[in-house]
C-alpha cells in the first residue's frame, strides 16, 4: 500500500462504519478485512450508495453525515509520529494496546493475513469509563481466559501448554498480552503504524482521550526504553537462524508469541514486543520454571537455573533473569558449535598443536588431514604387525 492511502483508508473506513451505524448499510466486513487500498473501500462505499434507492436519493446528506463521523473518531496522524523512529517501536505500541485490560479491542476471529481489524454494528470498544457506555460482555475477554484449558481439553496436544507435577496444563504464551487483538500486517513501520491507528480509531470514547492514551503508550516506551535498549545485544538478530532460536527459547520458558508473523523480520520485531511488553511468569508459569531449572536435562538449551533470582515479583525482574537464563544459554550453544566445527575434533598439548602447525607449513596440508594420514599410516602398520 503506497504511504499516501493510509490517511484515505483509514477515513473511508469510517465512512464505512458510518453507513453501517447511522444508515443500516449491509457491509461485508469479511471484505473489507482484505482491502489494502483507498480505492478498494472508495468502490466499496459508492457502491453501497448506488444500490440503495434510499440512500442514493439522500447522497449529500450521507456524504456529510460520513465526513462529520470521521472527523469525530479518527485521531490526526501527527500524534503518530513518535512511532515512525522504528519497526521496534511501532510493533511495541501495538502489542502495548493488547496488553492493556483496561482497553476493549475487537478479538479477531483469525490471526492470518488480515490487513484489517473486523468490526461489528454490535459492539463497540472503549475505555473503561463509568461516564461511558458499557460494551457487549460477549466480546470482553481477560488474559486469562484466553489461555484457561478446561479438563475436557487436557488430552489435546497444544504446543503452547504444557502440565507441572500436579498435572495442571501451563500455558507458553507470555503473560499479559492479548494476542487476539494483534493483526498480522505487513512486517513494515508504516504498516504497523496504520494497524495501531485503525484499532486506536475504533475505541469508542472521545478524541482528547484517544491522544491521551497515545500520550500514555508514548510516555511507557520511553521508560521501558530507558532501561531495555538492547535486551538482546548478544545475540545477531539480522540473522534468521538466531531468530528462530530466540524465539523458541522464549517459548520453551513461558514467553511464547501467539501471532504468526508473515516474515523473517516480523518474527524479530514481534519476539521483541512480546519481550518488552510481558508482564512477567504467572504463579503456575514460574513454578514450571523452577521445577525445570531442578531437572538435570541434557539438553542445556531448556530453561536455565534460577538461583540468582528464585523470586522476581515484577515484570523488569522478570526480564532480568530470563535475559540472563537466555544468555547462558546462548553460550553454552556457541560453544558446542565452536567444539563441533574444530578441525581435529582432539584436544591436543601446546607443544603439540605447535608441531602439527609447522607440520602444516611445510607440507601445506591441512591439520585434520594431517592426523588423518598419520592415523592410518599407524592402523596399517598395527593391521600388518598383526599379521606377523
Amino acid at each position: 500500500m503506497a504511504q499516501m492511502d493510509y490517511g484515505r483508508c483509514r477515513k473511508y473506513y469510517q465512512y464505512l462504519r458510518c453507513l453501517e451505524t447511522l444508515y443500516k448499510a449491509k457491509v461485508n466486513w469479511e471484505e473489507v478485512r482484505f482491502f489494502h487500498s483507498a480505492t478498494q473501500y472508495a468502490y466499496l462505499i459508492n457502491k453501497l450508495i448506488a444500490d440503495n434507492d434510499s440512500l442514493r436519493e439522500r447522497r449529500k446528506i450521507i456524504v456529510r453525515d460520513m465526513k462529520a463521523y470521521a472527523s469525530a473518531t479518527i485521531v490526526p496522524e501527527v500524534y503518530f509520529i513518535w512511532m515512525k523512529d522504528s519497526d521496534r517501536v511501532a510493533c511495541y505500541t501495538m502489542f502495548w494496546l493488547a496488553s492493556h485490560s483496561e482497553i476493549s479491542l475487537p478479538v479477531l476471529s483469525s490471526l492470518k493475513g488480515f490487513s484489517i481489524p473486523s468490526v461489528k454494528s454490535d459492539f463497540n470498544p472503549f475505555i473503561n469509563d463509568k461516564s461511558e457506555h458499557t460494551a457487549d460482555a460477549s466480546y470482553i475477554h481477560s488474559v486469562q481466559e484466553f489461555t484457561t484449558v478446561s479438563k475436557g481439553d487436557q488430552n489435546l496436544k497444544n504446543p503452547f501448554f504444557e502440565k507441572n507435577n500436579f498435572g495442571v496444563f501451563v500455558d507458553d504464551h507470555a503473560n499479559g498480552i492479548n494476542f487476539q487483538c494483534i493483526n498480522t500486517v505487513s512486517d513494515t513501520v508504516d504498516g504497523y503504524i496504520f494497524n495501531v491507528m485503525l484499532l486506536i480509531d475504533q475505541i469508542n470514547t472521545t478524541i482528547d482521550k484517544k491522544i491521551s492514551l497515545i500520550d500514555k503508550a508514548h510516555q511507557a516506551w520511553c521508560e521501558h526504553f530507558s532501561r531495555f535498549p538492547r535486551p538482546f545485544k548478544w545475540i545477531d538478530l539480522n540473522e534468521e537462524d538466531n531468530v528462530l532460536w530466540l524465539w523458541d527459547y522464549m517459548r520453551k520458558n513461558h514467553i511464547g508469541c501467539d501471532v504468526l508473523p508473515s516474515s523473517s523480520k516480523q518474527r524479530k520485531y514481534f519476539l521483541l514486543a512480546t519481550f518488552d511488553n510481558w508482564a512477567g511468569w504467572t504463579n503456575e508459569q514460574f513454578s514450571k520454571q523452577k521445577e525445570n531449572a531442578r531437572k538435570v536435562r541434557a539438553n542445556p538449551e531448556e530453561p536455565s537455573s534460577l538461583k540468582k533470582l528464585l523470586n522476581p515479583t515484577t515484570p523488569d525482574a522478570c526480564r532480568n533473569v530470563f535475559l540472563d537464563n537466555a544468555r547462558n544459554a546462548w553460550v553454552q550453544r556457541r560453544h558446542r558449535q565452536k567444539i563441533k566445527k574444530d578441525t581435529t575434533g582432539i584436544k591436543l598439548t601446546a607443544q603439540s598443536r605447535k608441531k602439527l602447525m609447522a607440520i602444516q607449513q611445510l607440507s601445506g596440508v591441512e591439520p585434520n588431514a594431517i592426523l588423518k594420514s598419520l592415523i592410518d599410516d599407524a592402523y596399517q602398520r598395527m593391521k600388518e604387525k598383526n599379521k606377523d
